[in-house]
């Protein structure tokens, strides 16, 4: 008969085998989690919000998290918004249980805005305007009656700091770019031709030329100087009339002076061929003889008398001083444009001289383009040889005009000349310096 054999485990292996499984599984959760794969450490959820924060565009942030889960960040923001929305992103992870904040904060675009308009508004720039985007960059708009303006915008914005860049959008006012046009014209020469900007798309020209290059160059001028594409050109091609000295006639009317033994009279004549005499003479007699020898050169147009009549002849060296300073004048007589230069800022400058004699008003000045900012007369104070001495008196004046004292001027070899400019309180110290070129 056969028996069947039932062999039991014994119980006290069967608990030892569970407990090392246990003791398994833990070990291997424990380095899981020390490996980051499983369940949460400072580092991996600091990890994980810097990343965040950066895909929202937070790129100057980094954050870390201590032991017991309080969030620190460090880096920059621009605006106090963006600190704020960055703040509360990290507050949204649930393991975070506090944050302090190292940030720093740069202005934003709202705040640059504000703080460039109050600089333009303290320069009296109140015309322009400015709008800053999101990427820190400031756009200048407007309009101003002068290009001088636009720099000092430009540099006043620039001035800010956290701007990105500083770009114009600013226009020259109508009036101005006329002005500016007109005076483009007469310094090139286009004495008879003139242009009118119609509005900001078309400007007309009218009058003579002299050839068709320089028909197609008064036309590029137009454009180039008022921005205006469109240039409605009428203006007719003529024979160049003969070109008239001045100045050598008014050299032969001193020679028959000379020769005529009236040496204490001299004429100036100017751009326009009218001559005046200066000096003075024993009698009316001498002074109709000086008159009769003048109008033998026919090519003056007009011819007046300054001559002073008096009882006994005065001595030479006055109105030897006087022709002396009339002849030095002569070789600066026209239209001189330059750059004035403060040190601080610059803009154009255009002198006319049209000749006289010592204490007399012999040109004028302005300064800016067109009608310039400022201006006035011109009294000539020295003339000496290469050097030459004014007076300047302003009847329209601005905060940045450098006239309104004694103005020196030195001819350059180069056949420019060179600008000095002193203020009446202060004559021995320069206020500003520049060069400029006759046309």
């Amino acid at each position: 008969m056969a028996e069947t054999v039932v062999y039991k485990r014994k119980k006290g292996r069967l608990l030892a085998i569970i407990a090392g499984i246990v003791v398994l599984a833990g070990g291997a959760g424990g380095l899981l989690y020390w490996k980051g794969i499983i369940g949460n450490r400072p580092e991996i959820v600091a990890a994980a919000i810097t990343a965040a924060a950066h895909e929202r565009g937070f790129d100057g942030a980094m954050i870390t998290v201590s032991q017991d889960w309080v969030a620190n960040v460090t880096g920059s923001v621009i605006g106090q918004v963006k600190k704020d929305e960055l703040l509360a992103l990290i507050q949204q992870n649930p393991n975070i249980k506090g944050v302090t904040s190292e940030l720093t904060v740069r202005p934003g675009p709202g705040e640059l805005e504000q703080q460039v308009a109050d600089a333009l508004a303290a320069h009296g720039l109140q015309a322009v305007q400015v709008s800053v985007g999101a990427d820190l960059v400031a756009t200048l708009k407007g309009t101003v009656d002068d290009p001088a303006l636009e720099t000092v915008a430009l540099d006043t914005a620039r001035s800010v700091i956290g701007l990105r860049d500083v770009q114009s959008a600013i226009k020259l006012s109508i009036q101005a770019r006329q002005a500016a046009l007109t005076q483009a014209l007469t310094g090139a020469g286009y004495e008879h031709a003139t242009a009118q900007i119609v509005d900001e798309n078309s400007v007309n020209v009218t009058g003579n030329v002299y050839s068709q290059e320089e028909k197609d160059r008064l036309a590029a001028l137009v454009s180039s100087t008022t921005g205006i594409a469109t240039v409605n050109d009428t203006t007719q091609i003529v024979e160049r009339p003969p070109v008239v000295d001045a100045a050598k006639f008014e050299a032969d009317i001193n020679r028959l002076l000379q020769k005529a033994g009236l040496g204490t009279v001299a004429a100036v004549v100017d751009e326009n061929m009218n001559a005046t005499l200066v000096g003075t003479v024993n009698s009316g007699a001498d002074r109709d003889r000086a008159l009769k020898t003048a109008r033998k050169v026919t090519a003056i147009k007009s011819l007046r008398s300054e001559i002073e009549v008096a009882s006994a002849a005065p001595a030479p060296a006055p109105v030897a001083t006087v022709v002396q300073e009339n002849m030095a004048l002569n070789a600066v007589k026209g239209q001189w444009v330059g750059r004035v230069d403060t040190g601080l800022f610059g803009y154009t400058f255009t002198l006319k001289i049209t000749g006289g004699a010592a204490g007399q008003d012999v040109g004028t000045s302005v300064y800016g383009a067109g009608n310039g900012m400022c201006g006035g007369s011109l009294t000539l104070a020295e003339a000496s040889g290469s050097d030459f001495t004014f007076t300047e008196h302003l009847d329209r004046t601005a905060m940045m005009c450098p006239g309104g004292g004694t103005l020196k001027m030195k001819l350059a070899g180069d056949g420019k000349a060179l600008f000095e400019w002193y203020r009446p309180k202060n004559p021995t110290k320069r206020y500003a310096k520049g060069s400029a070129v006759r046309r």
